[in-house]
């Protein structure tokens, strides 16, 4: 009797400690991505409780608040090679959980790097004296190629704005 007791009292504490491994809880704000032995199940988990089967499931969280991150200092040089260093902030805001896991492994230092380039390449369209006229539509420019790029990745660029650009007057 006291064996059967014991044993109950292990396969009640094994599966109390199965049930606590199991379950997530997914915040308002979150969403998991499921991944049943690497493959991605159709959807978003959560928000609330959620049951992901031990060593089969692989969750990874994606938060659905907007985002804001500043770009670290760039340079490039204008049309009449005058060198140029430049500051800009963005925000984004995931929409789609699912692809924004599956289509790009680091979506913020890809779309600050798509942001930069294409930055770059706006102002080596410019005269350097025409820079502070242009900053508008260099900053729209960017934000349209951002929308472009990014929307296959599942997120949405809320805001791109450029903190300063500087023009070096020592360059030729």
């Amino acid at each position: 009797m006291e064996s059967l007791v014991c044993f109950v009292a292990v396969i009640v504490l094994v599966a109390m400690v199965v049930i606590s491994i199991s379950l997530r809880i997914v915040p308002e704000y979150q969403r998991l991505v499921v991944f049943r032995l690497g493959r991605a199940l159709d959807g978003p988990r959560g928000p609330g409780v959620v049951f992901l089967i031990p060593s089969i499931d692989r969750a990874v969280k994606v938060d659905l608040r907007e985002q804001e991150r500043d770009a670290p200092s760039q340079t490039g040089t204008t049309k009449d090679y005058k060198v140029v260093s430049f500051d800009f902030r963005w925000s984004y805001k995931v929409l789609d959980p699912v692809k924004s896991v599956l289509e790009v492994a680091n979506l913020e230092a890809v779309t600050a790097g798509v942001a930069s380039t294409r930055f770059r390449e706006l102002v080596h369209e410019v005269n350097a004296a025409d820079l502070a006229s242009e900053r508008e539509r260099i900053r729209y420019m960017v934000n349209s190629r951002l929308d472009e790029v990014t929307g296959q990745w599942g997120i949405k660029v809320t805001k791109f704005e450029i903190i300063d650009i500087v023009v070096d007057e020592l360059s030729k």
